[in-house]
């Protein structure tokens, strides 16, 4: 008499890193880990991805899981989880349930989403200036790590900035704010607003152009003067 052995079903599933081990949020491609299983008969093992709620785990034919799409920590979460099962000759080991820590990973503070770097304004001279960075203008700034808004950010000017400008934040968002007072601020200034995190920054580029007015005639008395004219279209002389 032959005895033949049953078949067994694969061993259970494992992964090939350290489950204390954290991700860093990162774009499509980032590699999780391998998993693998043996098969008590030696025979060949296949994998099947059974369960995956964020969608953004992919599984290669040999077992290497990656993420199929950017993973972002302040969307998606810090915890991955997904489940295997390995097959062999129609039986299936017990699927294995994963959860793998995704860690935050510090980004630069934005002006907007997307928006641009780079812009002009113009001011005339004596009038009050401002620069608004909203959401109205698609320039709010944001720092997706922050938990306040800016409030964790510093904001500095640049040194050629001119001394009449200044940063407010006074009403719940940021302004370049000031007024150009003299004629030596009729120019284009260059003014670059910083905003940094600490570790990281980004920068916001203004070409402001002061544009000059005309003032009228100021006359100036010396203490000796003993007569002077009064102003245009008035007749007549002041004997002091």
């Amino acid at each position: 008499v032959k005895v033949v052995g049953a078949d067994d079903a694969p061993g259970a599933v494992s992964i090939d890193r350290d489950s204390g081990d954290a991700l860093v949020e990162g774009a499509a491609g980032l590699i999780i880990g391998s998993v693998s299983s043996v098969d008590p008969d030696g025979s060949a093992v296949a994998f099947d991805l059974t369960e995956n709620s964020s969608g953004k785990v992919a599984m290669s034919s040999s077992g290497v899981l990656s993420l199929n799409d950017v993973w972002d920590y302040e969307v998606d979460g810090g915890d991955i989880s997904f489940t295997v099962t390995a097959t062999s000759g129609g039986l299936s080991s017990e699927a294995k349930v994963f959860s793998i820590a995704i860690s935050d990973l510090n980004e630069a503070p934005e002006f907007g989403t997307g928006g641009q770097l780079v812009a002009s304004d113009s001011v005339s001279e004596d009038s009050e200036f401002s620069y608004d960075f909203t959401s109205a203008n698609g320039l709010q700034i944001v720092d997706e790590d922050a938990t306040d808004g800016f409030a964790d950010l510093t904001f500095t000017l640049n040194e050629d900035a001119p001394a009449w400008l200044s940063i407010d934040i006074s009403e719940g968002y940021v302004k370049l704010i000031g007024t150009p007072a003299t004629d030596a601020d009729a120019k284009t200034h260059n003014v670059v607003l910083t905003a940094s995190d600490g570790e990281l920054s980004n920068d916001f580029a203004l070409a402001l152009t002061v544009t000059r007015t005309n003032d009228a005639p100021v006359f100036s008395i010396a203490a000796d003067d003993k007569e002077i004219s009064i102003g245009a279209g008035e007749v007549g002389s002041d004997i002091l």
